[in-house]
Formats: structure tokens, sequence, C-alpha cells
């Protein structure tokens, strides 16, 4: 009988022990289903991100920092030369509605350089260099939800022409609103822009391109310095005159290039320089990352070697990565609001992207203390500046905003600055004269790369006080002059001191 009985207990256990490893194989397939919404896979990088392992496909949408109706692909380099006009009957997988170039100007550029036989130049920020060229699509979709949007980038995933498949990602603007005032442009003094403006107060010719909500030209401070021709909008049924979320791009514009000594508002950093708005952002603010690489795109094509751009965002996108990569031009960007030490898991971009032409600011006040907003890192952001109660340009007055927004522009008018003086510079160099030249604070030194604070005056004088000596190959002559233009038939070489 005791037999028995233990034989019925141990069928019995067995038996819970089968329902119980069912349940939980039927439990981790649903979990693996629910979370399958949240991988993009990335070819280039072979990463796979996760916004959120536990989160359900709705709640993800709620937290969601990319579009909900279009992916982004990247084709391969060897599919990419082949220069195609691409359409939706090219991607029959997904459910397209449209199929956008973003990387349309670099394709036509190359044709051109084909045509003519230009080789590339890399002085130039028009040329493109076909072995760093990656054709880059935005997919329009017919579904807008994150199924859709996991659907297609699985389909798309499949595909030997494409390198890299992932949503259209969001930047944030960068601003903290702020309602105290102050008295005075404190900037000023503690950039010694007096000093800077007696070397130079900018050129008209030069161009700056500002990637944000618009300029409003109808600021009296910015009515002559906006440049209504090459000005564009990326954002349907938005004019680039047009700036929305709180006059953000015409803050950040003022603090630019508003122009000085007319007896009105402000003086902007660079007093006498052209501002191209490259509107991208909705009126909330938000700029989808294929918007920015148009923006980019459009600037090589006009020749803009300078670029501000007071946003960043959270997610790493290859596509947008590439497109700054790829530009030959120098970009100013905000490091954040986020008061995050950015070495550790928090991620802002294009900071994180360690590119050479890319400087990453963050924001002091008059005391030149980094804010308790601005992200910091010795490894990411290069430099702070005065960003704490900024006055500037709004609207057809003046504010004052806070924020890395208002901190970016101060080193994009110093580099605007330099250029209009030394017009031939390249970025490296003019990246070097801002960064080498900052002024060294005890409080930043563990917060920022160059332990410093953005000083205009000493960027600049760095370059005028610069001596060279020239030797002549053919008779072994040598000197050193402050000012010198060679004309000279035989061989020359110039070595910096």
């Amino acid at each position: 009988m005791k037999n028995k009985n233990f034989k019925v207990l141990t069928c019995l256990i067995l038996l819970c022990i089968i329902f119980i490893n069912s349940f939980l194989q039927c439990f981790a397939f649903d979990k693996e289903n629910s979370n399958n919404v949240d991988l993009f896979v990335s070819k280039a990088n072979n990463n796979i991100i996760n916004s959120n392992s536990e989160s359900t496909a709705d709640e993800i949408g709620e937290t969601t920092s990319f579009a909900l109706d279009s992916v982004v692909v990247q084709m391969t380099n060897e599919a990419s030369l082949e220069l195609k006009d691409y359409s939706v009957s090219d991607f029959s997988e997904v459910d397209a509605i449209s199929v956008e170039d973003l990387t349309e100007y670099s394709t036509e550029k190359i044709k051109e350089q084909r045509k003519n036989d230009i080789e590339d130049d890399k002085n130039n920020v028009s040329t493109v260099s076909e072995n760093d060229f990656y054709q880059t699509l935005e997919i329009k979709l017919s579904t807008n939800d994150i199924e859709g949007i996991n659907r297609a980038i699985n389909a798309l995933d499949k595909r030997d022409d494409i390198i890299n498949v992932q949503p259209n990602y969001i930047c944030k603007a960068a601003s903290v609103p702020n309602d105290t005032c102050k008295n005075d442009q404190y900037a000023i003094e503690k950039m010694e822009l007096n000093d800077a403006w007696n070397l130079t107060t900018g050129n008209h010719s030069f161009k700056v391109g500002i990637i944000d909500t618009g300029i409003n030209r109808k600021n009296p401070d910015l009515v002559n310095r906006y440049d209504a021709k090459l000005s564009k909008s990326f954002v349907d049924s938005y004019s680039s005159d047009v700036s929305g979320y709180d006059e953000h791009g015409t803050h950040v514009a003022g603090i630019i290039g508003a122009e000085g000594n007319n007896a009105k508002g402000i003086a902007g950093v660079c007093w006498d320089v052209s501002l191209v708005s490259l509107r991208t952002a909705e009126d909330n603010g938000d700029s989808y990352n294929t918007n920015v690489i148009k923006a980019i795109e459009y600037a090589k094509k006009n020749n803009i070697k300078l670029l501000n751009f007071s946003s960043c965002g959270v997610d790493y996108d290859e596509s947008f990565k590439n497109a700054i990569k790829s530009y030959k031009g120098l970009i100013i960007c905000s490091s954040g609001n986020n008061y995050k030490n950015l070495d550790s898991s928090f991620n802002s971009y294009p900071t994180e992207y360690r590119l050479p032409n890319v400087i990453s600011v963050g924001s002091c006040d008059y005391y030149d203390v980094n804010q308790d907003y601005s992200n910091y890192s010795p490894n990411f952001v290069d430099l702070v500046a005065p960003g704490e109660g900024i006055l500037s340009t709004y609207s057809n007055s003046y504010i004052y905003k806070s924020g890395t927004s208002m901190a970016a522009p101060q080193v994009t008018g110093v580099a605007a600055l330099i250029w209009s003086k030394y017009p031939n510079l390249s970025v490296a160099e003019v990246k070097a004269a801002i960064l080498n030249n900052v002024d060294k604070v005890s409080y930043l030194k563990d917060k920022v790369k160059t332990g410093g604070r953005l000083n205009a005056f000493k960027a600049l004088s760095s370059i005028e006080n610069k001596k060279y000596t020239v030797r002549y190959n053919s008779n072994g002559g040598l000197g050193s002059m402050d000012d010198l233009t060679i004309i000279y038939g035989k061989t020359t070489c110039m070595d910096q001191n």
C-alpha cells in the first residue's frame, strides 16, 4: 500500500513539474514576443538597441524618441556608388508609401565629379569622397505604430545591400526656460569680446547655418543679418523664417550674430555675419534626424562650412553619424540638459560620436560654474561657454534664456569670427584655436576635456600672433616675418613655429 501511495505521489509531482515547465515556456515565449518590438538591428555596429526590456509596446509608445511612420536605411558603399534613384518598388518587402534620398545632394555631386573628372578636395565642403559615401534613404510606411516599425526593420535587415536599418530618431532642443533677468551681457566680459572685436567683428560674406526651429527675421537685430536667399525649411508646412518652440532658433541666432554697434538691443558674438536658417524642428522643438541629415546635405551643397546645432538626442544613429562625418565643415553642438556624466550609461549625440569636426559645449554661469542642468564629461564634452541667463533676440524683443542651447552658439560665434578673418584655415585649425586657448578653471578640470571656458580673444590672438619660418630650397635662405606673402618660382616650404 505504501509503495502504491508513493507511486501515485511521484506521478503527481512529475505532472506538476511538466505543467509548471510548460507554463514557464509559454510565459517566456510571450515575453520574447512582447520585447521583440523593442529590438532594432544595426548591421553597421552589430549592436542591438533595447529601449526597455520590461515595457509593453503601448508603454514604449508613450515615451518613444523616434517617428512611428518611417525608417532610415543606409546602403552599402558598393550599392551607394551605383547612384541609384530608389522608389517604393525597390522595397517591396515593406509597406512603403514613399522613399526619399536624404543624401540626394551627395549623389548628384558624385555624378558631377565623375563627369568633370574632379578629384576630392578635402578643404572644400561641397566635394564628396566616394570612399565614405553611404546613400541614406528615409522610407515612409503606411503603418503608424511600433509594430509596423519593427516589421519593416526586421524585413529590411535581411538585405545584403543595406548596411544599417533603424528608426527615424528625434533630437530635443536643449534650452532651459528661465525668467531670471540680469542687467547686461556678461559673456562679453567673460570671453574678452571687446578685445576680440578690436581684431575683427566678422565678415558679412561668411555664412553660418543654424539647424533649429527657424529664425524670426523681424527682430531689429536680425533683419540685416538674415540670409533670406539661402534659408530653408525642411519641415512641411513651415517656412524658414517662422520660429516655433518659444523662438528657440531666434534666440540662438541672436547669440551668434545679432547686429552690433547699431544702437539697438544686443551685440552678437560675431557682429557682421550671414545667418542661414535651416529649420528642422517641429513646433514642439523636436527635430527628426532625417530632417537634420537633409540640412547637413544642403549645407554641403551651398558651401556653408559652419553649423550650429543646439540640440541633442539619446539614441545612437549610424546614419546621423555618417552624415556629420562626411561633412567637411565644423558643427558646434550642445552637450544636453540632463546634468548627467556622459561617461556613465546616459548618452548624448552628436557629442558622443567622437568626430573631429564636432565641438561639444556645456553651460556655465558668470562664475564659470558648470550648471546643474549641463551634461558633462572629461572625455566627450570639449569646453563650457556662458549659457546661464543669456540675453538674446526673441520675436520683436529680447529675453533671457538658459541652457546648453545658449552655450553652443557662443562657440559658433567665435568660430565665425576666426573664419571671417582667416578664411583659409582648416576645420582642425579653427577647432584647435578654440580648444587650446580656453580659460582654465579648477572647477571644470573633471567636467570637460579642456578643463576650461571659452575665450574669444585668446582664440583669435593665438592665430594673430603666429610666426612662420620660410625656407627657400633653391638657395638655403632663412628668415622670420610676422606677415608674409610668398611669390617665388622655386619649391618653398613653410613651418609654423
